[in-house]
């Protein structure tokens, strides 16, 4: 379940998702763009290190001082938050969510997990197969790919965007030139075109009493109040998780002061903020604008 994006080159016998089925994609981009830089400033800890942490921590296996430091530091918790959302994410791509998440701290139940995905599969794979082929019962005639991204991996649907593209590109050309040639013919016949504007000059008198006569502006509408911020989550995946639907809930970038004042909280908490933002930054799941005093965040 670790890397469920089938290659562009697929053979029509791969055991993709049904067509267009994709939810599992933004998460998969977080894992791949976040897990080679979350834990790069941290010295000492690999890429390895940082999944044997991982495996230690689903395992419920006790760390040592040593392990706990690094486990802070590499945002191992996080890494585990996204690691869980992408498998829920797959799973119900493939309409399997029935089977639960991945009961790793029972060795016997894990392996009895694993065994009935891998019968899904192959059970999957061979009917992907015959229906590609055109042998399944009720397939079309020649065959049914069932394509995960058709706009890209289907070469008829391609074909046709293309086409339709140069279609537009060429009415648009065409309405251009129509446009050119009615300029042309009114402006060679000498006439003006309708509802032109006359020049007129207005004394200083007449614009006085213009300025007069403009309706007063009506007072703004008082602004909707603010509904109270939630307190701050206490631990660090779920502090992760709540910026990042705050910027996503938010129809415009938030500035840092815009961030904090979305919680609630005691203590120090506000100085977590920066290093949480830059961590969804390298995760893929929040992008930054300006900088400096202008600096905001969005999702």
């Amino acid at each position: 379940m670790r890397n469920p994006q089938p290659p562009a080159d697929a053979s029509p016998a791969g055991t993709e998702p049904p067509e267009g089925t994709n939810s599992w994609i933004p998460a998969y981009a977080g894992m791949t763009e976040g897990a080679g830089v979350i834990h790069a400033p941290v010295n000492g800890l690999t890429l390895t290190g940082l999944y044997n942490l991982l495996n230690n921590l689903r395992l419920g296996e006790p760390l040592n001082a040593k392990e706990k430091t690094l486990h802070e530091q590499g945002l191992v918790s996080v890494l585990r938050s996204l690691h869980d959302e992408l498998d829920a994410a797959v799973l119900a791509a493939y309409g399997w969510s029935d089977l639960g998440a991945v009961p790793w701290g029972d060795e016997a139940a894990r392996a009895a997990w694993t065994e009935s995905l891998l019968e899904r599969l192959v059970a999957l794979n061979a009917r992907r197969a015959a229906e590609e082929a055109g042998t399944l019962p009720g397939s079309p005639p020649g065959g049914l790919v069932r394509w995960l991204r058709p706009d890209f991996q289907d070469p008829a649907r391609r074909a046709a965007r293309e086409g339709a593209a140069r279609a537009a590109d060429l009415a648009a050309a065409q309405t251009a030139a129509q446009a050119g040639d009615t300029l042309q013919t009114v402006g060679s016949g000498g006439e003006s075109l309708p509802n032109q504007e006359q020049d007129k000059t207005i004394s200083r008198w007449e614009q006085t009493d213009l300025v007069d006569k403009l309706p007063e502006k009506e007072p703004a509408a008082p602004s909707t109040p603010v509904a109270s911020a939630p307190p701050w989550p206490s631990t660090l995946p779920e502090q992760v998780r709540a910026v990042a639907q705050l910027l996503s809930a938010s129809p415009a970038p938030l500035p840092l002061s815009a961030v904090e004042a979305g919680f609630k909280g005691k203590g120090p908490w506000k100085k977590g903020l920066p290093r949480i933002l830059e961590t969804l930054e390298a995760l893929g799941r929040a992008r930054r604008e300006g900088d400096g005093l202008t600096e905001s965040w969005r999702c």
